[in-house]
């Protein structure tokens, strides 16, 4: 979990003072950057903008931001197999004054063990990737994962979740606790899943038929634990 808090009012909700542990370990991100060592892990702790996450040969990050004040660059950090990247500098006083940055992550093309990301107000975009483990702690921002994931764990508050698995065969447990916004998943007839499902207020649509919440053998779960929102299952194809 991410170590920002609320201390104050701060725009919408956002907190005024970011806050993290072993600060002097971080390096801001200026331009962009290029890290040679083998990383499995990826950590990401954004507040607004824009997060991008693609396939590249080298594993590379910068931002787009519109202020040349170093405190308000993000910072990151490789410890072991892992990259951290924070929003801004430690102690930085935010309030009101956040920057609508955007984050570039192109990353060479193999199985990621692990990837999360905590966020808040910020657009999501995941494509190309392989990644064992995904995990979302997210309030008010759409994602958007075109990839192969085995393992998909949301929590969400108010933002959309749409998921084109690889070629559309659905092959992921996926975990989704949201408070509202809908789950979108495009799949072809070659998907196995059962759906466990939670709604306080919501519904599950399907254009694959489907018995007992289960489609072909339930070999992938579902499941969700929904106070708003709907699940819609849609036909994938090359144009989607």
């Amino acid at each position: 979990m991410s170590n920002k808090f609320i201390k104050g009012a701060g725009k919408l909700g956002l907190p005024s003072l970011y806050k993290y542990e072993d600060s002097e370990s971080f390096s801001p991100i200026e331009g962009e950057i290029k890290i040679d060592k083998q990383i499995n892990r990826l950590f990401i702790d954004w507040i607004d903008g824009e997060i991008h996450i693609n396939q590249r040969d080298n594993l590379t990050i910068r931002e787009d931001i519109n202020t040349t004040d170093k405190q308000y660059r993000a910072f990151y950090r490789v410890k072991d197999d892992e990259l951290i990247i924070r929003y801004v500098e430690n102690d930085t006083n935010i309030g009101v004054n956040h920057y609508n940055k955007d984050l570039f992550i192109s990353l060479p093309k193999k199985l990621y063990e692990r990837i999360y990301i905590d966020n808040i107000n910020a657009n999501i975009k995941i494509k190309d990737q392989e990644i064992n483990e995904l995990k979302f702690d997210n309030v008010n921002g759409d994602i958007t994962i075109n990839s192969n994931v085995k393992t998909l764990n949301i929590n969400d508050v108010g933002g959309s979740i749409v998921y084109y698995p690889y070629l559309g065969k659905y092959e992921t447990n996926l975990k989704l606790h949201a408070v509202s916004g809908d789950l979108t998943i495009y799949m072809n007839e070659e998907s196995s899943f059962r759906i466990k499902s939670n709604f306080v207020s919501g519904n599950v649509s399907s254009y694959l038929p489907l018995d007992n919440n289960q489609y072909n053998n339930g070999k992938s779960i579902i499941q969700l634990d929904v106070v708003s929102g709907d699940l819609k299952i849609k036909k994938y194809t090359k144009e989607n």
